[in-house]
């Protein structure tokens, strides 16, 4: 058996043969976020193993294990096997964060789903255009080239305009507005003012990049080869 606790009161149980569903459609349904997909984190039982799968298009979920404090992070797409008794599935939909608890009573091919009906469609970030992407790019450089690097390897918007060839006023600005957008889009953590703020922005919109696949290392193709002039068309 699994059983999911909202941990605002409620909890489900569902048993082997059965499956369940959170967002904001879900089995377990959170339904005034507009930015929540309607249905994000599909739950099931296969070859004798509880499955949690991101059925979502944007939004991360990452699965803490309380026992160990282990964190794997499920993009969209993926699958994972609870291994863990003791799990907490966590996600972010606009300002809202939200934490799922699963407790399994016995203890990793992920479940087939297909897309969820809806009258009220998703509200999600809107599409970058070439300079904001390249300008993303730039900033998750080393963790894109290197799997595995951390967030502390973001460059500094010094060494961000001169991978670009453009100017310091330029990338502030870009990113000034990048920022913006994307926190009228719901994101958090990425406008305020002050010195301090910065690096947590830089931090904070480089993580987001990467975990909601706003950036891949595809994208990598529109900077200059290092060490040359020359940019990369393909």
């Amino acid at each position: 058996m699994l059983r999911i606790d909202d941990r605002m009161g409620s909890h489900h149980m569902i048993a082997p043969g059965q499956t369940f569903t959170v967002g904001r459609d879900g089995d377990l349904a959170f339904p005034d976020n507009p930015y929540l997909h309607r249905q994000l984190i599909h739950l099931a039982f296969h070859d004798r193993l509880w499955w949690i799968s991101n059925v979502g298009r944007r939004i991360p979920v990452k699965v803490f294990d309380e026992r160990t404090g282990a964190v794997s992070v499920l993009r969209s797409g993926a699958s994972d096997v609870l291994v863990a008794d003791r799990v907490v599935a966590v996600f972010e939909a606009g300002p809202t964060v939200y934490e799922i608890a699963l407790r399994l009573s016995e203890s990793p091919a992920p479940p087939s789903f297909e897309g969820d009906p809806g009258r009220v469609p998703t509200a999600q970030p809107r599409d970058l255009n070439v300079e904001q992407t390249m300008l993303l790019a730039a900033m998750a450089e080393p963790l894109l080239r290197y799997p595995g690097t951390g967030l502390d390897r973001i460059p500094s918007l010094h060494a961000v305009a001169d991978r670009l060839g453009w100017s310091a006023t330029k990338v502030n600005r870009k990113l000034d507005r990048l920022c913006e957008r994307l926190a009228d889009d719901g994101v958090t953590g990425l406008v305020g003012s002050g010195r301090g703020l910065a690096a947590n922005r830089r931090t904070r919109l480089v993580e987001y990049a990467l975990d909601t696949r706003l950036i891949t290392a595809d994208s990598l193709r529109l900077l200059r080869a290092p060490g040359t002039n020359r940019w990369r068309s393909e």
